[in-house]
């Protein structure tokens, strides 16, 4: 059994690992479905699929006007009581009581825009929560019907610091521009990550999108294709040429996955990994693997 150990001393994280090898012939290769090529260099920015609702706001305007209401009448009363105490304390006809009148009022009303204020931190996060009363940005936009109010959740926890954007897809609308506005006020049901709301375009309460939040930055490097793949040590790996007729079992243990529509579409690779993209045996990997079984007497290890 021939082998040989190729080592990476990488920048940023280790993709390559242990090779073996093993030679073919050109014409057997070719007649046993062995197809080499060169990979096309691409950019890749790692992303986590998500699962996009559109929220109905009608109870979040709702909760948001009780709660502006609540604020105003809040200020009046504080107003009142700072102006029955200056004229009790300037002895001018304010009696004891009507001060704690205003006192009891004043206390009632804190108490009420407190209650509205942590209703809507619990349902909708305090992210949402702390623009209630701004004049413009998310909620207004929302108020004004000029954009939509997106859920987000994924099946696995997402960096600490959530994507500040995202895009989103309709079953067969275009791409649409996401916004970040902080955490919901829950975790979605059945999911163990925080869920996320996302200001978008204006869409239909009730709308399912899928949705692409970007967990890294773009990178150039080549996606070893679903073609090429073989499996060891239960790790994907794919063959490549060193020379004519040569091959180089070389793994893919950390490298990013690449799916699309939900189909796994390849293995991404840094571009220093793989110094011209290859070339590699896009097809006839299963012919190889098993030269290679044959070399190390049934063990692939």
């Amino acid at each position: 059994m021939r082998r040989q150990v190729l080592v990476a001393f990488l920048t940023m994280i280790p993709v390559f690992a242990r090779a073996q090898t093993v030679n073919i012939d050109p014409r057997a290769a070719h007649d046993g479905g062995v197809k080499v090529a060169s990979l096309p260099l691409v950019r890749f920015a790692p992303a986590r699929n998500g699962y996009g609702m559109v929220e109905d706001t009608a109870g979040l305007i709702a909760l948001r006007g009780a709660f502006l209401e609540a604020a105003a009448h809040e200020r009046l009363t504080r107003a009142t009581l700072t102006r029955a105490a200056q004229l009790y304390h300037a002895g001018r006809n304010v009696s004891v009581a009507s001060l704690e009148q205003a006192q009891a009022a004043q206390a009632s009303a804190e108490a009420r825009l407190a209650t509205l204020r942590a209703r809507l931190i619990s349902e909708y996060g305090a992210a949402l929560a702390d623009q209630l009363a701004r004049s413009s940005g998310p909620v207004m936009a929302l108020v004004l019907g000029k954009a939509s109010l997106i859920e987000v959740s994924v099946a696995a926890p997402i960096p600490p610091s959530a994507p500040a954007q995202a895009t989103a897809r309709s079953d067969h609308g275009p791409t649409m521009a996401l916004t970040l506005i902080g955490p919901a006020g829950h975790v979605p049901k059945g999911l163990v990550s925080q869920g996320l709301y996302y200001l978008g375009p204006l869409l239909p309460a009730g709308m399912p999108l899928a949705v692409r939040l970007p967990i890294g930055p773009s990178r150039a490097g080549y996606i070893v294709p679903r073609s090429a793949l073989i499996y060891r040590d239960h790790h994907p790996a794919f063959f490549q040429e060193t020379a004519p007729g040569r091959f180089a079992i070389t793994s893919l243990a950390t490298a990013a996955v690449v799916r699309s529509d939900g189909r796994l579409r390849g293995y991404f690779i840094r571009h220093a990994l793989l110094p011209h993209g290859g070339p590699i045996a896009v097809a006839g990997a299963g012919l190889l693997l098993s030269m290679t079984a044959r070399l190390s007497g049934g063990d692939k290890d």
